[in-house]
Parts: C-alpha cells; structure tokens; sequence
C-alpha cells in the first residue's frame, strides 16, 4: 500500500487487516490495524501531533518516520525498528517503551 505522504507497506501473506484510516486535512494521523500476519513499512517523518498508529490485539506502534517490521499473532506482538525510533504501548496497561533502530520489542498480556 502507497500512502499520499509517501509512506509504504507491505502485507506479508495470510496477514489480516481489520481497518485502515487515512489522515484528512487538520485529523489525526494515519492508522492501520492488524489482526495477525506481518507488515513492513517506511514511513517518511510525520508531523508530531499526527503520527503514523499500527495497532495490533496488543499494543499500538506510534510512527514519526522509520523502516519497521510488524508481526502479530494471538498472543504477542513483535517490532523490530530498522531505522529512527518507534512507540510500543501495551494495550492491557498502557505501558510504553520507545525502540530504536537495531532494536525489537514484544508485546504480549
């Protein structure tokens, strides 16, 4: 998928996604959730008040500009962050770790 800001993704096989929101004009930033499977996306710098979101079952990626790897399965989420810098929120506590490039982090209850 090719985003008007220039931001790329790429849907692995078997991957299901649940929905898919494109920034409009003064809204929050583009959002994409993934039920399971895996993505990878580049994603150009984003303005700091509308960053790009992958959420999966549990947690949410918040996005200002990086090459990243989702995957996502009934019970965890992994990142791996290959350039710049991602936000990792668990959903069940809402605690956070901020992974930067050469680095991964999972999400899981």
């Amino acid at each position: 998928m090719a985003y008007a800001d220039g931001t790329r993704v790429e849907i692995g096989g078997k991957t299901r996604l649940r929905e898919v929101f494109l920034r409009t004009k003064g809204g929050p930033g583009n959002r994409l959730s993934l039920i399971e499977g895996a993505l990878e996306a580049e994603v150009p710098k984003q303005p700091p008040s509308e960053p790009m979101v992958f959420v999966t079952p549990q947690g949410e990626a918040q996005v200002m500009g990086t090459k990243l790897r989702i995957e996502a399965d009934a019970g965890a989420t992994r990142l791996e962050v290959e350039e710049g810098k991602v936000r990792l929120t668990r959903s069940s506590d809402r605690k956070a770790v901020d992974v930067t490039a050469g680095h991964f982090a999972v999400a899981a209850p």
